[in-house]
């Protein structure tokens, strides 16, 4: 996939905290390089970096953007935060950018085997850094909601979120097992929407990659739609619920939720684990 540049202009004022720096960024002029195709991994994390021909590290966001790249798995080591930050580091390699929503920023992560891609929250500002994301390569990586969808042709709204598991926070000690706090990565999938009734209707989420065991909160907010004496749709009305129990995840850390209620013109479900890791879903309206 190739990513259009654009201007970052103000935009990338958003990235706030970011450092006016280019790529590469990290190690003296005198280390050593790792050998093209080298694996490097963040200790405690999923996160891969690869090295270029030129010995520059680059963090892959998925499969398809690894494709006809030289890569030696064998060669693979696990380094600390502290580690991967003296280390030279490039552009990341994304096969269709990070899309920001708002506020939020989404890594597109976009198997090879997958007909579509799935949004992953990155939850801070010093992860998109360490990523390889700064004030000089912003506007050629991250996307608004707009230009993302007329250029890949999907509608962000329709895909699967979750959240990408995080990079700059605590890292477990050697030899240890616990999943740290922030590193759990939520998918949230729309399982069904349906009317029951001329006045309810239902909708089903799962939830995949839980923690297996782990309790489960939701809340959200959602538009009421408003009828008078004849049954006839007037105006809605904006509502909050929770945080509430969701449910308990099970043995594979997964979780089915349905909720029926009135008529709604739009829903957001928000699902939050013990560790704090969360992921959101959007339903448009019941009718």
């Amino acid at each position: 996939m190739k990513i259009t540049r654009r201007t970052a202009g103000a935009t990338t004022l958003a990235l706030a905290g970011v450092a006016a720096i280019g790529a590469p960024v990290g190690a003296a002029p005198d280390e050593q390089l790792p050998a093209a195709g080298a694996v490097v991994g963040l200790a405690g994390t999923p996160h891969l970096w690869i090295a270029d021909a030129q010995g520059l590290l680059h963090w892959a966001g998925d499969t398809r953007a690894l494709a006809g790249k030289t890569i030696l798995w064998s060669t693979r080591r696990d380094v600390t935060l502290d580690q991967l930050k003296t280390m030279q580091r490039g552009d990341p390699w994304l096969s269709a950018g990070l899309l920001k929503i708002g506020t939020p920023i989404y890594l597109v992560k976009w198997e090879t085997e997958q007909a579509q891609p799935t949004l992953l929250q990155i939850q801070n500002i010093a992860d998109v850094e360490i990523f390889g994301i700064n004030s000089a390569n912003y506007g050629l990586f991250v996307m608004e909601e707009a230009a993302w969808q007329q250029q890949y042709k999907f509608t962000a709204s329709t895909l699967t979120k979750g959240t990408l598991a995080g990079a700059t926070g605590a890292t477990p000690a050697a030899g240890a097992t616990a999943t740290p706090a922030g590193m759990v990565t939520l998918v949230a999938k729309k399982i069904d929407q349906s009317k029951t009734s001329d006045t309810t209707s239902v909708h089903t989420v799962d939830i995949s990659g839980a923690t297996p065991g782990s309790r489960l909160q939701v809340s959200g907010t959602y538009d009421e739609y408003e009828f008078d004496s004849s049954g006839t749709r007037q105006s809605t009305t904006k509502r909050t619920f929770g945080p509430e129990f969701a449910g308990t995840a099970t043995a594979q850390g997964t979780l089915r939720w349905s909720r029926t209620h009135p008529l709604y013109s739009g829903a957001r479900y928000t699902f939050t684990d013990p560790a704090g890791s969360k992921v959101t879903i959007e339903f448009t309206g019941d009718v």
